[in-house]
């Protein structure tokens, strides 16, 4: 029969009731039925399962993420292990710190076109590649008030971003495959989502051009080989599709502001 793993919280095949073994967190893991009785266990052992199935909060899940990101991604995606319930924190934390590399973007976006706008009007050389990006700026009347409402909606475009990724991975990783059961396919969403938001922890170093592109591509990379398992291959389509529909959704926005700020402002 099926049952959770009490610590890592994926789907097992047991036997009978009680002390059971998980090959996914190598562990034997005490495992109770809800609806009946149990057998004898010793009570020494009890606390220190039950305690290791309890939920960890959003702050310190966050804070395992971050933290494992930024020491050693590859055995961070390796060995990272979360419970059914923490799922949704996981997603959280993709989305709060997408948005946060977003309004850096955004910001910093804003403050060198300021810059660059002021230095034109004041007559002072700038490169032709300069001169050009002003001009396509003008053309989709990007100002400074474009810069504003793209930080104010940074949390959908966050959503956004994190759906469209979601949902390539998924592909990627199911297309071809046999006939998967359900609870199978909700491991893998699960799994699927802790890579999407993991990686986008490297948003934040988007304020630095070169670095944050690479480092982005780097994480996303580590993630999909050390957790997903793609091959070289699948991970180079799956980047390239995101990168297709990150650079849609954008273009997207421009255009969008580009038509309201034609007809209203």
């Amino acid at each position: 029969m099926l049952a959770k793993c009490p610590i890592c919280g994926k789907t097992i095949l047991i036997d009978n009731w009680g002390y059971n073994y998980c090959k996914f967190c190598k562990k034997e893991v005490l495992i109770l039925n809800p609806n009946g009785e149990n057998p004898q266990f010793k009570d020494d052992m009890l606390p220190l399962v039950l305690e290791s199935s309890r939920e960890r909060t959003f702050f310190a899940i966050s804070k395992e993420i971050f933290s494992g990101i930024l020491k050693s991604p590859g055995k961070f995606f390796a060995s990272f292990q979360y419970e059914d319930g923490e799922r949704k924190y996981i997603f959280y934390y993709g989305i709060i710190i997408l948005t946060l590399g977003l309004i850096l973007y955004f910001q910093v976006q804003k403050f060198s076109f300021i810059i660059l706008e002021s230095m034109a009007k004041s007559g002072g050389t700038l490169p032709t590649f300069v001169i050009e990006q002003l001009k396509e700026f003008e053309k989709y009347k990007i100002d400074i008030r474009f810069f504003d409402f793209s930080t104010l909606f940074s949390p959908l475009i966050a959503l956004l971003f994190l759906f469209f990724t979601n949902g390539i991975f998924f592909l990627v990783k199911t297309f071809g495959g046999k006939v998967r059961e359900i609870s199978e396919l909700s491991e893998l969403q699960g799994e699927v989502n802790f890579v999407s938001s993991s990686s986008y922890t490297s948003w934040i170093f988007w304020i630095i051009p070169i670095l944050g592109v690479v480092y982005s591509i780097f994480l996303f990379y580590k993630g999909l080989k050390e957790r997903l398992k793609f091959s070289t291959f699948q991970i180079i389509i799956s980047i390239f599709l995101q990168l297709i529909f990150i650079n849609f959704i954008l273009s997207s926005w421009i255009e969008m502001y580009g038509w309201i700020a034609s007809r209203f402002f």
